[in-house]
């Protein structure tokens, strides 16, 4: 009787275990993350600053019939930088394979990028005192660049490259306030180059991503001439040439669809 109630009870005892496990919650297998494609085009907006290299200080005398510029070397015209914010919107595709990210972008910004310097320059020799202005503004521009980037999920950082345009404009005065002497002279034109640039785009979901982009921009070379403007008797001709380029930092914000 003994020996039955023991391996009655062993028997017990060696069940538990298998009874309890059976009795334990099964696990829900892990669900694997679909990893995110860039893949679609988009859509979006920006907003930024840009500041300008040098534009370039050099005065030449294009025309002096009567030798009124004839060894004078008093032209102090500061270098000007233009900088300023800008805005604007953009526009592109992307195609993912693997994790290399192929893709275009077009972009359009408002800008007011400008700079301006004032030199008040003494008698000099036989000349009388000169105050000497001029202006350089970068008032919009556009790019289309392509661009290249690597995936890592929701992260994605890349280069670009490709055609910039904008219109520029630029202002040139020579005045002696002794005698009311003026030349003047302004000039508008639209300009292409090329851009350069990089950035990144983090995706918050399926739908938007925010990131930073920078770009430099070469929009090349423009020249604003002075003419007479009152002493007829005296028709110099200046000009100075301005060398347009901008380093561009802009948040985004896209919008794929």
């Amino acid at each position: 009787m003994h020996r039955l109630l023991a391996l009655t009870a062993s028997a017990v005892l060696g069940f538990a275990p298998v009874a309890s496990a059976a009795d334990l919650p099964l696990k829900a297998p892990a669900v694997p993350v679909a990893a995110h494609n860039w893949t679609g085009f988009y859509l979006g907006a920006n907003a930024g600053y840009g500041w300008g290299g040098s534009t370039g200080n050099t005065i030449a005398v294009l025309s002096d019939p009567t030798a009124l510029f004839t060894g004078y070397t008093g032209f102090q015209y500061p270098n000007l930088s233009p900088s300023g914010a800008l805005g604007g919107g953009q526009i592109g595709y992307n195609y993912q394979t693997g994790n290399w990210v192929l893709g275009a972008v077009a972009d359009f910004q408002f800008a007011n990028l400008k700079d301006s310097g004032l030199a008040d320059v003494p008698a000099f020799a036989e000349f009388l005192e000169t105050v000497q202005r001029h202006s350089a503004n970068i008032d919009w521009f556009g790019t289309l660049r392509g661009r290249v980037g690597w995936s890592f999920g929701q992260f994605l950082p890349y280069i670009s490259g490709g055609l910039a345009y904008g219109k520029v404009s630029s202002t040139l005065t020579l005045t002696a306030p002794a005698t009311g002497f003026l030349l003047s002279g302004e000039t508008d034109e639209v300009k292409a180059g090329w851009a350069v640039g990089g950035g990144f785009e983090y995706a918050l979901n399926t739908k938007v991503s925010l990131g930073v982009d920078y770009i430099y921009m070469d929009l090349g070379h423009t020249t604003v001439t002075a003419t007479n403007q009152n002493f007829f008797a005296f028709p110099a001709v200046l000009a100075m040439e301005h060398h347009y380029t901008a380093n561009v930092v802009r948040g985004t914000i896209n919008l794929r669809f």
